[in-house]
């Protein structure tokens, strides 16, 4: 007797989970270690100066990362996209407000430090409490109106410290959005760049996976590739970048996992059958498909297709009788019951029970025909 037919596997559902948790942490630790030395270097290079919102953002994203990755992977992962979504720009942002504001501001600090010690009034020390705790580039949009305030001190028309904090926070209200807006447009400037090295980074790290099936990697590259030129001709937001970013980074999880699942699903297959007198064949991927070929000295003979789409087509020749059909039930039990693995919807798409019919001495003919 022969048999062909088709049939659908999946792991147990907390193996699964088991596989694609272990994958989702692994790989947003490599990206969250990648980023926690971005910070640092930004901190050694002075940028908390210069962008300290912006840097506590980061250090924030940074630590909640850190306290999911165990607990919840996929939720640090999605902290983990927001990160590569604005690290790269801040490179810029920094290094152009330091080039910028440095020397203005280390003048300031330095002034104000002098000056704040020859204070003879609570007034001008409390003046410079506030100004010296401004960053960089505040500072510098706020420098002429906060030397007019310090003139008004001098002079006594500002004679109170709460008449100075009045002044002082209606001044680096005006400074703070214009150091936000100045920020908004130097990275609306450096926006392109910023994907571009985002994409880059993305594109590093499939590379760096060890897919079973070339042509995936490929394909998840080409999408990069598309996202980038895309962005770069300025046809689609910043928004859907990152969300396309994101879909990417989200099917080569998956497509990764997948890979794991067919992997313990053939290990499977490929034991039973060695186990049960068969010489097998090395699994071989062919069009995207796991094949695995066996063969008893009896004559018996097996062959196996797993898709990453969790389809497997199996045919058994070379069989008397029923017995196909016993190997097949007594494997599919064991894949169970041993592996964890589920198998639904079969559907026999071809059988020929030939030698059935000749030792029970009939025809299809004499049987109307049927199977």
């Amino acid at each position: 007797m022969s048999q062909e037919a088709e049939l659908v596997f999946a792991l147990e559902q907390r193996r699964r989970e088991e596989l694609f948790r272990a994958r989702v942490s692994n790989k947003t630790r490599e990206f969250y270690m990648r980023y926690q030395d971005q910070y640092n270097d930004m901190c050694s290079q002075g940028y908390r100066d210069y962008i300290p919102e912006e840097m506590s953002r980061l250090e924030h994203d940074l630590d909640t990362i850190g306290s999911l990755l165990s607990s919840n992977p996929v939720a640090a992962r999605e902290v983990s996209q927001e990160v590569g979504s604005y690290i790269h720009s801040l490179w810029g942002l920094g290094s152009e407000a330091r080039q910028v504001f440095q020397e203005s501001a280390r003048i300031a600090r330095l002034e104000a430090k002098r000056e704040k010690k020859a204070a003879q009034n609570s007034v001008m020390s409390r003046y410079y409490d506030v100004i010296g705790s401004l960053d960089s580039i505040v500072a510098n949009f706020a420098a002429a109106d906060l030397n007019d305030i310090k003139n008004a001190i001098s002079s006594g028309t500002v004679a109170t410290a709460q008449d100075v904090e009045t002044k002082l926070a209606m001044v680096i209200k005006k400074a703070k959005t214009e150091a936000a807006n100045w920020k908004a447009q130097k990275q609306k400037e450096q926006a392109k760049q910023a994907v571009n090295e985002q994409i880059e980074d993305v594109k590093k790290s499939i590379v760096a996976e060890k897919f079973e099936d070339s042509s995936k990697s490929k394909a998840l590259l080409d999408k990069l590739e598309e996202i980038k030129s895309k962005a770069v001709a300025g046809t689609v937001s910043v928004k859907e970048v990152q969300e396309q970013i994101q879909a990417v980074t989200e099917e080569t999880d998956e497509t990764l996992v997948g890979e794991e699942v067919r992997r313990e699903t053939v290990k499977a297959v490929y034991k039973w059958f060695n186990d049960h007198d068969f010489t097998l064949s090395k699994p071989k991927l062919i069009d995207g498909a796991v094949v695995i070929t066996a063969q008893r000295p009896s004559g018996n003979k097996a062959q196996f297709k797993l898709t990453l789409d969790n389809k497997m087509w199996y045919r058994l020749d070379g069989y008397e009788g029923q017995s196909c059909l016993k190997d097949i039930s007594s494997a599919k039990a064991d894949w169970e019951s041993v592996y964890g693995i589920k198998l639904s919807d079969e559907v026999v798409k071809w059988q020929n029970p030939d030698r059935i019919l000749r030792r029970q001495g009939q025809t299809e003919s004499n049987i109307g025909g049927k199977m």
